[in-house]
């Protein structure tokens, strides 16, 4: 085949030549950021036995306990947990994850509130799995429970056996915020009065 024969079959797609070459672009950066794009899904999972919010000491702290599962959708990054955070309904900035065992002196095996018979083995948590024991790849999956406590006690607006709802965050090592709400079933079961430092839902 000439080149002049060649021209002549080209010549009637010549108009479209720009705008096969914009759709190829266009797919073209469709293809890269979904490929480079972290996505972590984020699940509430098991019962309203274990995703609680449970008076300790007589009501003097509360327990925020939730269950959950973490999964890596990205097609090809790695995510790297770095901080969970729970938005609660309360006003109480010295909340915090209880502390890895791991850690303690001597080292334990379980996380425990203090003062209570509240346990769960250590490999059941999911407080420590951050940083190097918070990497996921592709397809990854974790689940198991966030264990909070909080100085301030539940707030009388939540009635025993109610059901409120909180957001849970995560942030990767990259920043980037992924967030999910949990359902958490009031238990004031322990309570012995209000005491502590009341402190009302906002």
């Amino acid at each position: 085949m000439n080149v002049n024969t060649l021209n002549e079959l080209l010549n009637p797609f010549l108009p479209f030549l720009p705008f096969v070459s914009v759709v190829a672009l266009v797919w073209g950066i469709y293809i890269w950021t979904r490929d480079n794009r972290r996505r972590l899904t984020i699940r509430q999972i098991g019962t309203n036995v274990e995703n609680v919010i449970l008076a300790l000491n007589g009501g003097l702290t509360t327990a925020v306990i939730l269950n959950a599962a973490l999964t890596n959708d990205s097609s090809k990054l790695t995510i790297v947990i770095h901080q969970f955070h729970l938005e609660l309904l309360w006003n109480d900035p010295e909340f915090d994850w209880l502390y890895d065992p791991a850690e303690s002196v001597p080292p334990a095996s379980s996380y425990t509130y203090a003062g209570s018979f509240l346990t769960w083995p250590r490999e059941m948590v999911l407080n420590h799995r951050r940083y190097e024991q918070g990497k996921l790849a592709p397809g990854d999956s974790i689940r198991g429970l966030l264990m909070g406590k909080s100085i301030a006690t539940i707030p009388h607006d939540f009635a025993h056996g109610k059901t409120v709802e909180m957001t849970l965050v995560v942030f990767d090592s990259n920043g980037n915020r992924y967030s999910a709400p949990f359902s958490f079933r009031v238990d004031r079961e322990n309570e012995r009065g209000h005491f502590g430092r009341d402190i009302r839902a906002t």
